[in-house]
């Protein structure tokens, strides 16, 4: 069983259908659990946090360090392009990374500091650029900002982005990021992902959906692909499996459509079946 540790903070997330758990590792954490991993979370959360039931079901493992209130966003998504705000924000992650197989550093909102980045003896590193790349202005709108320090992610195998998080400063952090890590994947909603694999692009097409919530599903693609990494899957294979998650995840609201990662098999195998 490969051991998984997601870093970063949980959040409550207000979505024009309610109120739901989320963040980067909630999400990851729950696909690690449903792909047969042991999955732990290192987060700063407070007593507000509305998706400890959840993570008990899963049987992910919590390290909390208390804070008054949880992180929470309010997101509209508009044309498929989501609106975010920040209302309440947790305390900051400053302990060092958790020994695991598989460690998914993935902040939110500037949680985790670069300097944090260095894997433990024998993990597989990977790191989420969401919460490096976000600017809050004073009343808590977020915009994306340009990506700072990228020398700090050379010690990463694995790194994951989205177009609509870096918007306009999606080249520059590309051309920065590209040669520094072994693997940099790119995922672009409804259009599927690029994966560069030491330098080279390699497209990964989108695996079709019934597309109801997107929220998470960089996430869920993240965490699909460690994990098939770690097992000794090809790059472009792994992004395959993880492009047949994230479609799944998509296909509900919140993180309830992950309890249908057990379709995976049966998804990949449709999704190849239409290669051109």
């Amino acid at each position: 069983m490969i051991h998984f540790a997601a870093v970063g903070h949980v959040t409550n997330d207000r979505l024009e259908t309610g109120l739901f758990p989320g963040g980067a590792a909630l999400y990851a954490a729950l696909t690690a659990a449903q792909l047969q991993a042991k999955p732990k979370i290192l987060t700063s959360c407070g007593p507000d946090f509305i998706g400890l039931e959840l993570t008990r079901n899963f049987d992910v493992e919590m390290q909390i360090s208390p804070s008054e209130h949880t992180t929470c966003f309010e997101e509209h998504y508009r044309d498929g392009v989501r609106a975010a705000r920040l209302v309440h924000r947790a305390s900051s992650l400053g302990d060092p990374l958790p020994k695991a197989d598989v460690v998914f550093v993935c902040p939110v909102i500037g949680e985790i500091g670069l300097p944090a980045l260095l894997a433990p003896p024998g993990a597989l590193l990977g790191a989420g650029l969401q919460g490096w790349t976000r600017r809050v202005d004073e009343d808590g709108r977020i915009s994306p900002r340009a990506l700072e320090n990228p020398d700090y992610f050379s010690g990463c195998h694995a790194l994951f982005c989205s177009d609509e998080d870096l918007g306009p400063f999606l080249d520059s952090t590309v051309r920065a990021l590209r040669e520094r890590v072994d693997l940099l994947i790119v995922t672009q909603g409804h259009r599927g992902a690029l994966l560069y694999d030491r330098g080279e692009m390699r497209v990964v097409r989108p695996c079709p959906a019934r597309e109801v919530d997107p929220t998470g599903a960089g996430d869920v693609f993240a965490a699909c692909f460690l994990l098939a990494i770690a097992a000794g899957a090809p790059p472009i294979e792994a992004a395959e499996r993880a492009s047949c998650a994230a479609a799944i995840s998509i296909e509900g609201v919140g993180p309830q459509p992950l309890t249908r990662l057990f379709e995976l098999p049966a998804r990949l195998e449709k999704y190849r079946a239409l290669a051109p």
